[in-house]
C-alpha cells in the first residue's frame, strides 16, 4: 500500500475506520475492515516518511475513515441517493434481498445530521508532517 501511496501520490486517503474498538455494533467490526483499515492508517504513515520505505516521500493531506462510530465530518448526499442504492444493488451476493438493504440504509443514512436529508458520515484525520 506504501508504494501504491507513494505512486499516485492522493491528496485524500479513504479506509474502514480501525478505531471502532468498542464493539457496540457487528456491522463496523467486521475483521477484515478493521485490519484494512488500520493498514491503510499504517501505510499513510510510511508513505511520508523517509526512514520507513525506500523511494521518495509522499504525504497525504487527509484520511476519510468511513464506517466510523465517532464522525466528525457529513458530506451531503441527497442528489447521489439513488446513485448510491442503485451501485450497491449490484452486489447481489452481498444483498440478495436489497428491499431490505435499501430501507435500511435510506434510514441510517438520514440519521448522520440534521444538515441533510442523507450524508456521509466520516472521521476525519489531518496528516502532520512532523521535519
Amino acid at each position: 500500500m506504501v508504494k501504491l501511496i507513494k505512486t499516485y501520490k492522493p491528496s485524500i486517503v479513504f479506509a474502514f475506520d480501525p478505531a471502532n474498538r468498542d464493539f457496540i455494533n457487528l456491522n463496523l467490526n467486521h475483521t477484515d475492515h478493521r485490519n484494512l483499515g488500520e493498514a491503510v492508517f499504517d501505510s499513510v504513515f510510511a508513505s511520508k516518511n523517509r526512514y520507513l520505505f525506500p523511494g521518495s516521500q509522499h504525504k497525504a493531506d487527509k484520511i476519510y475513515f468511513f464506517g466510523s462510530n465517532k464522525p466528525n465530518h457529513f458530506v451531503d448526499i441527497t442528489k447521489k441517493i439513488d446513485l448510491k442504492l442503485k451501485a450497491l444493488s449490484k452486489h447481489k451476493c452481498q444483498f440478495p434481498d436489497f428491499k431490505k438493504v435499501e430501507k435500511f440504509l435510506r434510514k441510517f443514512l438520514s440519521k448522520g445530521t440534521k444538515r441533510y436529508k442523507y450524508s456521509e458520515a466520516f472521521r476525519v484525520v489531518e496528516v502532520i508532517q512532523i521535519t
